[in-house]
């Protein structure tokens, strides 16, 4: 590293970039990014990138109010002015240590270290500007630039739902949880996997819907669930619930249309002993290589995977 840029932050930069070029889905990302690191730092970094990931579309409004030409920025500089606005609008980290990190940030890495440092500081002095409308004044406004919802939902849950259930929708959106775990009944029970995660002395509850979900109740590295691996897959609990209202039987022809990374097809597999014919499909050889090394993971055998557009196959 070079200067005195903060290891962490770099590190959520980097990350960031990654997931915009698309070299992976952002869990993905941050599990290799954040392997070596301690609990703390880890959970540092992943607060910092989905933070910055959830609250785009706002951090880029406040940035607007500030910047002449953001069009005009690499997208490092502006992920780095994204990872302070976030620190200084939803962390408790001192506006002045977010902003000097930064800008220590530019000046080893990136272009515009007098442009980020202008940025932040202006905003600092003049965020009482930024004024979101009330709930009353304006819905739609209020509801997209507080949790950074997508416009077209926004509207749509407005017309379903009114002001204050959408309100509600969306800052649940924004809500972070522990991994759901999927038992893999083909090899366990969850009865056993709840004993090993005791021994573990990892938090966790049953799941209320789906008879195979384990929700963990804190944030673990994935490490500390290696001693289940091929036991059980991360999955959440409404996604697992497709599976069971499929139904699928013994002998069953099944096709999930859209299958990376697997959790539904390797489901579908383990409800049907793994002896269905299921043809996974998906756009991408490498999200279809996923699909591949979780059902070797999990020991199924059942799963054809497909590189293929499903639109061309219809």
């Amino acid at each position: 590293m070079k200067g005195k840029a903060d290891n962490v932050r770099v590190m959520a930069l980097r990350a960031l970039d990654a997931i915009a070029m698309g070299k992976g889905l952002p869990k993905d990302v941050l599990e290799r990014s954040a392997d070596d690191l301690e609990q703390r730092d880890r959970a540092f970094l992943m607060e910092l990138v989905y933070g910055v990931l959830r609250y785009r579309d706002t951090l880029d409004w406040m940035l607007r109010a500030f910047l002449k030409k953001p069009s005009g920025l690499k997208p490092f500089t502006m992920n780095n002015l994204r990872l302070a606005v976030y620190q200084i609008t939803h962390m408790r980290v001192p506006d002045r240590a977010a902003v000097n990190e930064s800008v220590e940030i530019e000046k080893a890495f990136g272009t515009h270290a007098v442009v980020v440092n202008g940025v932040l500081r202006q905003l600092l002095r003049n965020s009482h500007q930024l004024i979101i409308p009330s709930l009353e004044e304006s819905p739609l406004q209020h509801i997209v630039l507080s949790t950074s919802s997508p416009q077209w939902l926004a509207e749509r849950w407005l017309r379903r739902f009114g002001p204050t259930r959408t309100l509600a929708l969306a800052q649940a959106n924004n809500t972070t949880s522990a991994p759901t775990l999927r038992v893999n009944t083909i090899v366990t029970t969850r009865q056993e996997i709840a004993r090993e995660l005791d021994a573990l002395r990892i938090g966790y509850a049953l799941c209320r819907y789906s008879p195979h979900g384990i929700r963990l109740t804190e944030h673990i590295p994935m490490a500390a669930l290696d001693p289940l691996r091929g036991k059980v897959y991360i999955q959440d609990e409404a996604s697992q619930l497709v599976s069971f209202l499929l139904d699928p039987q013994e002998g069953d022809y099944c096709l999930d249309a859209c299958s990376a990374p697997g959790g539904k097809a390797t489901h579908m597999a383990a409800l049907g002993n793994d002896k269905l014919n299921i043809v996974a499909v998906d756009g991408s050889k490498n999200r279809v290589n996923r699909i591949i090394q979780n059902a070797q993971t999990l020991g199924i055998k059942s799963i054809t995977p497909v590189v293929a557009d499903i639109r061309a196959l219809c």
